[in-house]
C-alpha cells in the first residue's frame, strides 16, 4: 500500500523545490531592445497564425491561434526539449486576468514539448528568445476547450470555450 503524505509533508516539499529554483543561475538583460524582422531560422514556426512543417513550408492555420514578439530578445532560441524559466500573465479576451506568475518570486519551469502545459503556450513558445516579450493568443481547441476552470472556492476562473492570452517573458533557456 501506498503511503499518503499529509498536506504539511506535501506542502515542506514543494516549498524544499521552490527553494532549490531560487538559487538556479538565471540572469538575463533588461536593457533588451526590439529589433524588428528577424526572420525564422528555425523552421518549426511562423510569426501568424501558421504554424510551418519541417520543410518551411505552411502547414494548416489553426484559425484564431497568434503570436506577436512583442520584444525581440537576443538570447538562446527556445525549442522543444529545453526547459524554459520565464513570468507569463494569462487574460481572457474581456482582460480578466486569470493566472499571473509574476506574483512569485520564482520564475516558472517548463520543459517545451513535454505537455507540461497547454498546447497553445507549448507551440506558442517554439523560436522565442531569451530576454524576449510575447504575447500568445490562442482558441479553446488550444487552451482548455470545454472544460471549466474553477478557483478553489469554486468560481468560474476560466468559462467553458474561452480564448486565452498570454504576455511572456522569457528570462533563460537551458538546453
Amino acid at each position: 500500500m501506498v503511503k499518503q503524505r499529509t498536506r504539511n509533508e506535501t506542502i515542506a516539499i514543494a516549498i524544499g523545490f521552490l527553494s532549490l529554483l531560487v538559487f538556479l543561475p538565471i540572469f538575463f538583460d533588461v536593457s533588451q531592445t526590439y529589433v524588428p524582422d528577424i526572420p525564422n531560422t528555425t523552421g518549426a514556426y511562423s510569426n501568424s497564425n501558421r504554424i510551418l512543417d519541417s520543410s518551411g513550408d505552411s502547414a494548416d492555420a489553426i484559425p484564431g491561434f497568434e503570436f506577436q514578439d512583442v520584444v525581440v530578445g537576443l538570447g538562446e532560441e527556445a525549442s522543444f526539449g529545453d526547459t524554459l524559466y520565464l513570468h507569463y500573465a494569462a487574460q481572457l479576451e474581456n482582460g480578466d486576468v486569470v493566472d499571473n506568475s509574476s506574483d512569485s518570486p520564482v520564475p516558472f519551469a517548463v520543459t517545451l514539448g513535454s505537455g507540461e502545459i497547454i498546447t497553445g503556450l507549448d507551440v506558442g513558445l517554439i523560436g522565442m528568445r531569451e530576454g524576449g516579450t510575447r504575447r500568445v493568443t490562442m482558441p479553446p481547441e488550444l487552451a482548455y476547450g470545454t472544460r471549466e476552470i474553477l478557483t478553489s472556492d469554486g468560481r468560474v476562473l476560466i468559462p467553458k470555450n474561452s480564448t486565452l492570452i498570454f504576455d511572456v517573458v522569457l528570462l533563460k533557456v537551458q538546453r
